[in-house]
């Protein structure tokens, strides 16, 4: 019996510790990942574009922290002809997800231009 529940200690720890809460915070909330931040880009920002139809795609390239809150960078391209990928833009998603910001990224230099949407 005893060997019984060691082994389901140990079970319950190798679940905790290599995945089984990988979005869980010390504060018990609900981390809000990059993968994330792509996906409500989709939702919110759209993935087709209304004048094209092109299909849109958001990939996070970037984390920055400005005023004391963290953004993830985003690089949004459009597939053009089902040819090939072209830059169109840049958007900043906060880190808790509840805003999203237009921006300019030319290397290691950046600017987070105007609130494009908010929860």
């Amino acid at each position: 019996m005893k060997k019984l529940f060691a082994f389901i200690c140990l079970l319950i720890s190798l679940l905790l510790v290599f995945g089984g809460c990988s979005k869980v915070t010390n504060k018990n909330e609900i981390s809000f990942e990059k993968e994330d931040a792509e996906k409500l880009c989709a939702e919110v920002l759209g993935d087709y574009a209304e004048e094209t139809g092109f299909p849109i795609s958001y990939k996070c390239i970037d984390k920055k922290t400005v005023d004391g809150k963290e953004y993830y960078v985003m690089h949004i391209t459009w597939l053009v002809d089902n040819m090939h990928q072209s830059y169109i833009g840049n958007a900043f998603v906060s880190t808790d997800g509840e805003e999203i910001y237009d921006g300019i990224v030319s290397g290691d230099e950046f600017e987070i231009t105007s609130l494009r949407w908010k929860k």
